[in-house]
């Protein structure tokens, strides 16, 4: 092998491959749910094809939630308006790479655990109307793992949650 083509090599060895994730596509819908209809959907959010990245994403939190006030769920849709929140399909890779990927960061030094909610897929419940329990899907770290879970609008979104964020 000539030394540049070993280097080369080399190099690719060593380069961690992200997956590119389409924005786009609909996410999956968990047993129970259904994606809400567009005007329920928040306009800032990421709907282009990006390559992944950890140092790419961020968490969002309101000035309430970091001075340990909770806020409603409803409050932070209006705080979130224009930000490029993630969808749930980050949400899916996540799932389908056994969570490879998700920022180091993100997982908890110590408690409270934090609480990542993807706002880019807004979700409702199918048994009752529309929106009066609409809800995000979250991860979060416990028993030395990341775990997935649902969480509604209607409850309070305190100090150890946040939304994902894309900046590009």
């Amino acid at each position: 092998m000539a030394s540049t083509d070993r280097i080369a090599h080399e190099r690719e060895a060593c380069m961690v491959h992200y997956p590119v994730i389409d924005c786009s596509a609909v996410p999956s819908v968990p047993d129970g749910l259904r994606i809400l209809p567009r005007d329920w959907q928040l306009p800032g959010r990421i709907r282009d094809t990006i390559r992944w990245h950890p140092l790419r994403a961020d968490l969002f939190q309101t000035a309430l939630q970091r001075e340990g006030i909770p806020v409603s769920g409803q409050y932070l849709l209006g705080e979130l308006q224009d930000e490029p929140v993630l969808p749930a399909s980050v949400l899916d890779a996540f799932l389908a790479t056994g969570f490879e990927g998700v920022p180091a960061t993100w997982k908890p030094m110590r408690e409270p655990r934090p609480i990542i909610c993807f706002y880019g897929t807004i979700y409702a419940s199918r048994e009752t109307q529309e929106g009066m329990d609409a809800g995000v899907r979250c991860i979060t770290w416990r028993r030395a793992r990341w775990e997935e879970e649902y969480r509604p609008l209607s409850e309070p979104f305190g100090q150890d949650m946040f939304a994902a964020t894309w900046f590009g």
